[in-house]
């Protein structure tokens, strides 16, 4: 490109820049399902539609797609209660192909019942992502994707903090718990043992090189526990905050709640 200040003169600066190519999207894709959770004995099918921009359905195009199943401590049925250890180790994700996806049919529809056999060990509760790619002939590709939850492998313990900020020292930090089958459903358990603990913070100094550091060191002591039963409107636990975080320790009576959970509730350091 060139600038002049004089149309018949010379110009008096000249700049090159790259002109690429662009092709905006010609199709549309969408993918949805109607199961409610999905699991190694629990398929779920996902139904996909396509169809060129102008309108025309895109039949026979090709498509592939994966699953991303993640740890969560969230159910979107019990909003505020969350699941499994807290201080649990984060895993990497697992990423699973989907194997023998067919053409789009002449109304550029498709459809694969999805199940998924290789969960993580976990004791949070596990959503599944689903990415599905329709691919056009020249091998450009357009992508959607869809969450599912994965169905309990056991029942579990959901803990709701009622309280959203930190709480003052020698305040009540109340919780609600609730014991959920593995069908989602709450149900009633009793005697639910549950420990209290207060996390003591001290500092351990180290040298690195000539630098001296520090890291903070975390110890845990027991200040109290009991039990509750957990009925369908949830089972109530309040307990006296001290000037320590405050960490909170389940435990089923039997083995029909298999996740354990636990909730830190910082207050004054």
């Amino acid at each position: 490109m060139n600038i002049y200040t004089d149309p018949k003169g010379s110009a008096i600066a000249t700049k090159s820049f790259l002109v690429d190519d662009f092709v905006p999207d010609r199709t549309d894709m969408e993918i949805k399902t109607e199961a409610k959770e999905v699991g190694p004995d629990t398929p779920a099918t996902i139904t996909v539609s396509g169809k060129y921009l102008y309108g025309a359905p895109a039949a026979g195009l090709t498509l592939e797609g994966d699953v991303v199943v993640k740890p969560t401590r969230e159910s979107a049925a019990y909003k505020g209660f969350l699941f499994g250890l807290a201080d649990e180790e984060a895993s990497e994700d697992s990423r699973l192909p989907i194997d023998g996806l067919p053409e789009l049919d002449e109304n550029g529809e498709a459809s694969t019942d999805l199940t998924i056999s290789d969960l993580p060990a976990t004791t949070q509760l596990l959503n599944a992502t689903v990415y599905m790619r329709m691919q056009e002939a020249g091998g450009r590709a357009i992508e959607r994707s869809l969450t599912i939850p994965v169905k309990n492998r056991g029942a579990s313990i959901g803990i709701k903090p009622e309280f959203s900020d930190d709480l003052p020292e020698n305040a009540i930090a109340n919780f609600t718990v609730i014991s959920v089958k593995a069908d989602g459903q709450k149900q009633e358990t009793k005697g639910l043992r549950w420990k209290f603990y207060s996390l003591n913070r001290e500092y351990q100094w180290y040298r690195e090189g000539t630098a001296r550091k520090y890291e903070p060191v975390y110890t845990a002591e027991q200040v109290s526990n009991g039990s509750v039963d957990a009925t369908m409107d949830g089972g109530k636990i309040s307990v006296p905050v001290t000037g320590a975080a405050i960490v909170s320790k389940w435990k089923a009576p039997m083995p029909t709640a298999r996740l354990p959970a636990s909730n830190s509730t910082p207050v004054g350091s």
